[in-house]
């Protein structure tokens, strides 16, 4: 993560990886879709949630974008809300055609907000479609959702139970998983 949020060159590099961070471990809220328990209407969000031991993490990311937003917790999770108007400008700004599933859905509806209430002339969002492993969007959503595992297995000899004697093994797995199906924009 500290290379790719350290290039200095190009934002594209810290955009492709929220979006990937985003769509692994976040989602927007829109006062269209969410009112407070008072029935008012609120701000737009953009959350991230993670367990609490991402915390220098998210901390680094939040500098790296200027100091915007907040932490709360609860427990072990861990939210980055990023609720003021520049904060989620700046957001836009930088994950702007670089989603690649159904939250560009969600996104696309947050442009529509902004736009309307601010005077913004924003064009909508595009699904990216470029190769996954053309820029750091794969790195951001892997951050979100995939693990590293080790397994050792201690050997075993035959018994009356064991057909075949196991030797040691030590197995290094990589996973990720993601649902097949986003509930708030039902696809």
């Amino acid at each position: 993560i500290y290379l790719i949020l350290n290039n200095k060159y190009n934002n594209d590099v810290l955009g492709y990886y929220l979006a990937g961070l985003l769509e692994g471990d976040g989602h927007i809220e829109l006062p269209i879709r969410h009112k407070s328990k008072l029935n008012r209407i609120l701000n737009p969000r953009i959350v991230f949630t993670s367990h609490i031991n991402n915390i220098y993490m998210y901390s680094f990311i939040q500098y790296k974008l200027g100091g915007i937003g907040r932490f709360t917790y609860d427990g072990n999770r861990l939210r980055y809300i990023i609720g003021d108007i520049e904060g989620i400008k700046i957001i836009m700004n930088l994950i702007h055609n670089k989603l690649r599933s159904p939250k560009n859905i969600i996104f696309n509806e947050l442009i529509h907000f902004m736009n309307n209430k601010y005077s913004l002339n924003i064009p909508e969002s595009n699904l990216d479609l470029s190769n996954l492993f053309s820029n750091s969007w794969f790195a951001g959503f892997i951050e979100a959702d995939g693990h590293f595992e080790v397994k050792y297995s201690s050997p075993k000899s035959k018994s009356i139970s064991r057909i075949r004697s196991r030797s040691e093994s030590i197995s290094i797995l990589f996973r990720f998983d993601q649902r097949a199906f986003d509930i708030p924009t039902q696809q």
